[in-house]
């Protein structure tokens, strides 16, 4: 059986594209083709039928009982936290990248890429959640998202105020206990051309930080990013540096310099929305301690070895699905000096450091997350 599905995959491998894009756009044919599918079907239903309702939060095992903010002055905080979409940390001008696909936060101060960021998974579905998990990957659980308490509920009860705003997906089981509001619509969002923009999840943040005059606050932005196979949709026209571009969601039908050029058209519309976000920090900076953090859910592969987008199993998928792009700013009256920061850049980092690392910017201490944890720490060669 075994050998057979080798074989069946080796066969599949020189029509990747053309798989890898229908199958992406066009979800329900998987379910068609699947002779198995039936039964596949009628078990997850019967599980379904016979599963547990999720608990309520007052039910859910406690993560980070201990835990407390522990604040050096009385000035509070004001974080981004941008989870971005598809990006390979290769494609990033910061990481030497021969594009300038970084043009504007290649030339602002206090902005920090760390060169050697794993992803948890190869899918928004895994990577999203366990970013936000206390456990590591090694011990992660999809469904624990629902049963355990994460990293938003902890700073949730130490009275930080959390918004988490999604122009993606969702936010997968994340923030069902926080403020969420989504902006895939041109109801709420109102930078749509027709797609909606990530940047359109900036507008009337000012009012959310009013509201919370005596409070830390958090704000995810959940990008769409630079989502195939139509990365071509993913900026508006003024960023169409890259040319020709893929204006097919069939990759297939494109070169691969077509394909190459859309996606990197799509890190120039990133760096210009991480850029934005930072600005509109910026405007808070002398009364708030001020930080981002942008850590990409998944890298993407873009044709290499006739593999394209993403969603391969963890332990055979290449470097591109897997290496992933992290940027953090900081501003000059930051509790964390850019200057020790920077001294990380090159250290390898995973998501299993993300939970962690945000805990930290919000001076909130437990005793399940040491200083080496945190990507914002200073770090020896003994950690690493």
């Amino acid at each position: 059986m075994t050998f057979a599905l080798l074989i069946i995959a080796i066969a599949l491998v020189p029509f990747s594209a053309n798989y890898a894009s229908f199958f992406r756009e066009y979800k329900h044919v998987r379910y068609y083709s699947a002779p198995l599918f039936p039964v596949y079907s009628a078990g997850k239903y019967i599980a379904k039928a016979n599963a547990k309702p999720h608990p309520t939060e007052d039910q859910m095992e406690v993560v980070a009982a201990d835990a407390k903010v522990v604040h050096p002055d009385k000035k509070h905080d004001l974080i981004v936290l941008i989870v971005g979409e598809t990006g390979r940390w290769d494609h990033f001008g910061l990481n030497g990248y021969e594009r300038d696909t970084n043009p504007r936060l290649s030339k602002r101060k206090g902005v920090i890429s760390f060169t050697q960021m794993t992803s948890c998974g190869t899918s928004t579905a895994v990577s999203v959640p366990c970013m936000f998990s206390s456990d590591p990957r090694s011990d992660f659980n999809g469904d624990s998202i629902y049963y355990k308490l994460n990293a938003l509920d902890t700073l949730k009860k130490n009275n930080v105020a959390v918004l988490w705003r999604d122009n993606n997906s969702s936010s997968k089981g994340v923030a069902e206990r926080v403020d969420y509001q989504s902006f895939r619509s041109s109801d709420i969002n109102t930078v749509c051309d027709p797609e909606c923009r990530d940047t359109g999840m900036l507008v009337g943040l000012d009012d959310y930080v009013e509201q919370h005059p005596d409070q830390d606050v958090v704000v995810v932005l959940h990008a769409l990013g630079s989502h195939g196979p139509e990365y071509y949709k993913r900026y508006p026209a003024a960023f169409e540096k890259f040319k020709p571009v893929c204006k097919s969601n069939q990759l297939a039908s494109c070169s691969h310099e077509e394909i190459v050029n859309a996606y990197d058209n799509t890190m120039l519309f990133n760096d210009f929305f991480i850029d934005k976000s930072i600005a509109w920090l910026e405007n808070y900076s002398s009364d708030y301690h001020t930080a981002l953090f942008y850590v990409a859910d998944h890298g993407e592969s873009l044709g290499e070895n006739d593999v394209y987008l993403h969603g391969m199993p963890f332990a055979f998928a290449p470097e591109s699905q897997k290496h992933v792009g992290a940027i953090a700013w900081m501003n000059e009256g930051s509790e964390y000096k850019y200057e020790d920061v920077v001294k990380n850049k090159d250290v390898p980092f995973s998501q299993d450091n993300f939970y962690c690392s945000v805990l930290s910017l919000l001076d909130v201490e437990t005793s399940i997350c040491g200083h080496e944890q945190s990507v914002f720490y200073p770090h020896t060669e003994q950690d690493q």
